[in-house]
């Protein structure tokens, strides 16, 4: 890096944008390039947690969905396993 030049940085893996600080449009892009990886970063906990929520709401759904006493049961124990409980799946 010269002395024109700074990087913008992923605070939770350390990618790095670096960009010329004579150029106003050259920083706010690579601060926007930076925040954009930042919100789906797989180091982020929140981007993580997020996945995770949006999986427990899809078997959630599918749970609530499932016609029939089978489908309930596959359903209840695809659940149940996504929380770390035991669950004998039916035969």
């Amino acid at each position: 890096m010269s002395d024109k030049s700074h990087a913008a940085m992923c605070v939770y893996c350390g990618e790095a944008v670096i960009y010329d600080t004579r150029e106003i449009s050259d920083m706010e892009t690579a601060h926007q390039k930076i925040v954009e990886h930042d919100q789906s970063c797989p180091s982020n906990p929140l981007v993580q947690r997020v996945a995770e929520l949006e999986e427990t709401a899809r078997l959630a759904e599918r749970f609530a969905r499932a016609k029939g006493r089978h489908h309930s049961q596959q359903a209840a124990c695809d659940l149940m396993e996504h929380f770390g409980l035991p669950c004998v799946r039916p035969g």
